[in-house]
């Protein structure tokens, strides 16, 4: 053999039964990828409807205590309306009118 000389190496590729794992390796690998991908984009999507609707409940919980503060406002003017005097009261304000005697 001469000095300096090396020898050719062969490259060989992988026999098939390993590229046939690898192949399912990466199918299982992207696979789940994409899995958790979509399963983040699920718990996205039903966080942002969550916080939307609670906000939107919050928002008539508001409204439905402004209408009841006014509802029993309402039903003390009803109860005020069967009193007399306040029947009085309204037509001297409303109306101007007076008594018979005055």
């Amino acid at each position: 053999m001469q000095k300096g000389r090396r020898k050719k190496q062969v490259v060989e590729p992988f026999p098939r039964s390993k590229q046939r794992r690898w192949n399912i390796k990466r199918v299982y690998l992207y696979g789940g990828i994409m899995f958790i991908c979509f399963m983040m984009l699920i718990v996205g999507v039903y966080s942002f409807q969550y916080f939307q609707k609670s906000a939107e409940l919050e928002k008539y919980q508001k409204e439905l205590a402004r209408i009841e503060e006014e509802n029993k406002e309402l039903e003390k003017e009803i109860e005020r309306l069967y009193d007399e005097e306040y029947i009085e009261f309204l037509a001297r304000r409303h109306f101007g009118l007076i008594k018979s005697e005055e």
